[in-house]
C-alpha cells in the first residue's frame, strides 16, 4: 500500500507537472486579461519513459497520461483579479512496467484497476483559484473538500486513507499551487514583446522532483495576435536537499541533471497559451535516505518526457 500511495503522489504530480510545465511557458503575455464567462478546454498529454536500477535490478516504466480540464472564469473584480473554476473532465492513463501493462480511461464504464485507486474519483471534481492580472495566485478554495471526497471514495483502511490524503495535500495543496502559479506567470520579465527578444528566468520545480531550472526564452514570431516562443533550459537538483517521501516512511534526495526545450504559442490578448510542445531529459540518481543513520542508497535513473498542451476557448 505504501508503494501504491507513493505511486499515486508521483502520478498526480506528473499530471500536474505536465500541465504546469507547458502552461508556464506562456510568459510572453504582458498580463492575464480574462472576462467572466471565459471558458477554456485544456488538454494535457504526457508521454514518459523512465528507467531505474534498484539493487542491481533494472526497472523500466513507460506511461502515457492524458488529462482534460475545464477552466471557467466565474468572477473578475474591479482590480482584474479573476476567479477560475478548475474541473477535472477526463483522465486516461496507461503504464507498462517491466512488460506488465495496466490502463484506465475515465470515458469507459470500467472500474479502474486497484493500481489506480482514487483516479476515477477525481473526474468531475473542481476547485477554484483567484489569479491577479500578473498571474499571482491570491486564493484557493475547495481543495480540502476535493481531497476528502477523493479519499473517501477509496476502499483503503483509516491509516492508509490518512497517508493517501497527505499525499494529495503535498501534491495539490495551496502551497504547491502557489509555487506553480508563480512559475506560470512569473517568467516574462522586462523583455519587449517583439521578435528576437530574449529573457532568462530561474525557477524551482517541486511537483515531481525538486529541480532548479534556468530557462532562456526567445520570441520567434508575432502574428495574428499570437506569439511563438522558443525555450531552452537546464535542470539540476540540489544534492544536499532532503525531502519526505509521500508516505513519510523514509526520506529522499536527488542528484539529477537535464535539459528541456520546446516551443509554445501564446494568445497575447488574454495571456492564455493555445498550444505547447516541450521535451525533457533527466538523468542521475535518487537516494533513499536512512533517517536514523543518514546512509543513502543510490538508485540510478533516467527519464525522457514529451509534454503537449492545447487550450481552446469554448
Amino acid at each position: 500500500m505504501q508503494r501504491k500511495t507513493r505511486w499515486l503522489a508521483v502520478f498526480l504530480s506528473l499530471a500536474l507537472f505536465g500541465l504546469v510545465l507547458s502552461a508556464c511557458q506562456q510568459s510572453a503575455s504582458l498580463k492575464l486579461n480574462l472576462k467572466v464567462g471565459d471558458t477554456f478546454a485544456v488538454h494535457s498529454a504526457v508521454s514518459q519513459d523512465m528507467s531505474q536500477e534498484l539493487m542491481g535490478q533494472p526497472m523500466y516504466i513507460k506511461q502515457n497520461l492524458v488529462f482534460d480540464y475545464t477552466w471557467k472564469v466565474t468572477d473578475v473584480d474591479a482590480e482584474g483579479n479573476a476567479t477560475i473554476q478548475v474541473t477535472y473532465d477526463h483522465i486516461a492513463i496507461e503504464q507498462t512496467q517491466n512488460g506488465q501493462k495496466v490502463a484506465y480511461d475515465s470515458a469507459s464504464d470500467e472500474t479502474p484497476p486497484k493500481f489506480f485507486t482514487g483516479v476515477d474519483a477525481m473526474v468531475g471534481k473542481s476547485y477554484t483559484m483567484v489569479l491577479a492580472p500578473t498571474g499571482k495566485l491570491k486564493d484557493v478554495q475547495g481543495l480540502e473538500e476535493l481531497f476528502q471526497e477523493v479519499t473517501d471514495a477509496t476502499d483503503l483502511d483509516d491509516l492508509q486513507k490518512k497517508s493517501f490524503y497527505q499525499a494529495l495535500v503535498e501534491t495539490f495543496g495551496e502551497e504547491a499551487i502557489n509555487e506553480q502559479v508563480d512559475m506560470l506567470f512569473g517568467q516574462y520579465g522586462s523583455a519587449p514583446l517583439e521578435v528576437g527578444a530574449t529573457w532568462e528566468a530561474d525557477t524551482e520545480y517541486n511537483a515531481l522532483f525538486p529541480l532548479q531550472v534556468h530557462t532562456q526564452y526567445t520570441i520567434k514570431s508575432l502574428e495574428d495576435g499570437k506569439a511563438v516562443i522558443a525555450l531552452d533550459a537546464t535542470l539540476k537538483s540540489d544534492p544536499e536537499k532532503i525531502v519526505d517521501d509521500a508516505s513519510r516512511i523514509f526520506k529522499l534526495s536527488y542528484e539529477l541533471m537535464g535539459t528541456q526545450e520546446g516551443t509554445m504559442t501564446v494568445n497575447t490578448a488574454n495571456g492564455m497559451p493555445t498550444e505547447s510542445h516541450v521535451t525533457q531529459h533527466l538523468e542521475g540518481k535518487l537516494y533513499v535516505v536512512n533517517v536514523d543513520t543518514g546512509e543513502k542508497m543510490p538508485i540510478p535513473m533516467s527519464m525522457d518526457s514529451d509534454i503537449q498542451l492545447s487550450v481552446t476557448q469554448k
